[in-house]
């Protein structure tokens, strides 16, 4: 039942390598024919142009209309070494696919899948807590569960006059090493002829080994 499963896998990829070129190909040639149709048009109206006088103006459209043609054959010529190129990854990839195990297969989507969740997650809630205030999240799941190497954190501003105070606080979240840790911190910031003070605290809480840290500084610049 098993080999029967990748059989089926393995012909439908190979329909999909030989399909793709044929498809891409009429799709360039589609837009060969529309460029070519424009490149009429513009032509047909350079000479309708000539027909009625050949003044300063008209000779303004004459050099404009020649540019576009230009551009549009730079495109061209810039555009059809690209495709045998793409055509040669799809198939390159195609035959990955087919020279692969399902083992190897199925390895490959989950971390295709994985690394698809984990950058919708980032992007949606760093979009969603900017609202807030600033926000930095590293959302990283593996293929265990696990959130190695992940971080969140988030400054809020509850006090800034839009002169010379600004006051805020920050919350964090960090696993490194093992360790899951929790940042908190207050801070505050006064800007006086060019020149900035400022005051942080923070109180960090490693849940592994058990362990706190409270601490501050100050600087100026």
């Amino acid at each position: 039942m098993f080999s029967y499963f990748s059989k089926i896998i393995r012909f439908f990829i190979m329909l999909y390598a030989l399909i793709l070129p044929s498809t891409m190909m009429n799709a360039f040639a589609d837009g060969n024919v529309l460029i070519e149709k424009t490149d009429n048009h513009h032509a047909s109206n350079k000479t309708s142009d000539i027909d009625f006088s050949v003044n300063d103006s008209s000779k303004k459209f004459l050099n404009s209309t020649t540019n576009k043609k230009d551009t549009i054959q730079k495109n061209e010529d810039i555009s059809e070494p690209d495709t045998p190129n793409s055509i040669a990854r799809h198939l390159q990839t195609a035959g990955n696919m087919l020279s692969s195990s399902p083992s190897q297969l199925a390895e490959q989507a989950k971390s295709y899948a994985l690394g698809k969740l984990n950058s919708t997650v980032n992007n949606e809630a760093q979009k969603w807590l900017s609202q807030f205030g600033t926000a930095r999240i590293n959302f990283a799941l593996d293929k265990k569960g696990k959130l190695e190497n992940s971080a969140f954190d988030i400054l809020f501003p509850f006090y800034d006059n839009k002169a010379d105070w600004l006051l805020f606080s920050q919350v964090g979240y960090r696993n490194k090493d093992s360790r899951n840790t929790l940042n908190f911190g207050l801070g505050g910031r006064y800007f006086q002829n060019n020149w900035m003070y400022g005051l942080n605290t923070f109180f960090d809480h490693d849940f592994t080994g058990k362990n706190r840290r409270l601490g501050g500084h100050v600087l100026n610049s």
